[in-house]
């Protein structure tokens, strides 16, 4: 079963049993084990956030920071806050950041949507008798493969 919304709450834990193998589309979790290219590691993100804010991030706490952060990149490596300079660095992005993949359309009619990032699936799964999130597609950042049939 793939639900929207709901399940990408820790709260849905609170379902139990009937939590297991639910599965929900995701931006981002913290249990992605994608190998960025620069930034933090997905692990070093989700620590940080915690100490920061006594919580686990959400995937728009992660979207808010990786959009900040691929931002930072492109005026590093322009060397100067000059518009032109930094959004030829923009769409010549093509990499992974603890978020997942980023890459902008640089052409006229769509210029600047991001086409690198690729939705995830997230499965509630029993371990040692507790559920948790594990994300199991894309296979890229899996940190379970998925629970499937149900037995």
């Amino acid at each position: 079963m793939c639900l929207l919304v709901a399940p990408e709450s820790p709260q849905f834990a609170t379902l139990g049993d009937s939590a297991v193998n639910v599965t929900t589309p995701s931006q981002w979790a913290p249990q992605v084990t994608f190998k960025p290219e620069f930034g933090p590691t997905p692990e070093a993100f989700g620590e940080a956030y915690k100490k920061a804010y006594g919580k686990e991030p959400s995937y728009h706490a992660a979207g808010g920071y990786a959009a900040g952060l691929v931002l930072q990149y492109a005026i590093e490596q322009a060397g100067t806050l000059d518009a032109d300079a930094v959004a030829a660095k923009l769409n010549a992005i093509h990499s992974t950041i603890f978020f997942g993949r980023v890459k902008f359309v640089d052409n006229p009619t769509s210029h600047g949507l991001q086409e690198g990032h690729t939705m995830m699936l997230v499965q509630w799964q029993k371990k040692n008798g507790q559920l948790v999130r594990e994300v199991v597609w894309p296979t890229a950042g899996a940190s379970a493969p998925l629970a499937y049939p149900m037995h």
